[in-house]
């Protein structure tokens, strides 16, 4: 497509490491002329899946990269955990199911603010990559 631009990889084990890639993300979008509405909806996305990371595993990376061209720019959002897995997908992607002590809002934000979502998920770890197209 276009030339890569790789801003970070990091590893998520506290609330630190998710302003700093909440922060980065912002950052990206922004330097990749996103709109400010969409560099906060990347924003979110980033916040929902590293705190997933922290809460729900035994660790965890967060990589944030922009690929544009011109004639697109995405900026694609890769968790990967070494949790249990997800046990149904399509649940966990619904409103209100939670498997810990949250509203279980999180990941059907992520769905919704995001152009692509792939989740592969095992015993080992889950991994999910998002990708935002600039509009």
């Amino acid at each position: 497509m276009g030339q890569v631009d790789q801003i970070l990889g990091r590893a998520i084990t506290t609330q630190v490491d998710i302003e700093v890639v909440r922060r980065s993300v912002r950052a990206l979008a922004l330097a990749h002329a996103f709109s400010t509405p969409a560099a906060g909806e990347l924003e979110l996305v980033v916040s929902e899946l590293a705190t997933n990371i922290l809460r729900h595993s035994r660790g965890g990376e967060l990589t944030l990269s922009c690929e544009a061209s011109d004639a697109r720019t995405v900026v694609s959002v890769v968790a990967t955990d070494r949790g249990p897995g997800i046990a149904e997908v399509g649940q966990a992607f619904s409103d209100g199911f939670s498997t810990g002590d949250g509203l279980g809002l999180g990941l059907g934000l992520v769905r919704r603010l995001v152009d692509e979502i792939t989740v592969e998920t095992g015993e080992t770890g889950t991994r999910i990559m998002v990708r935002k197209w600039r509009a």
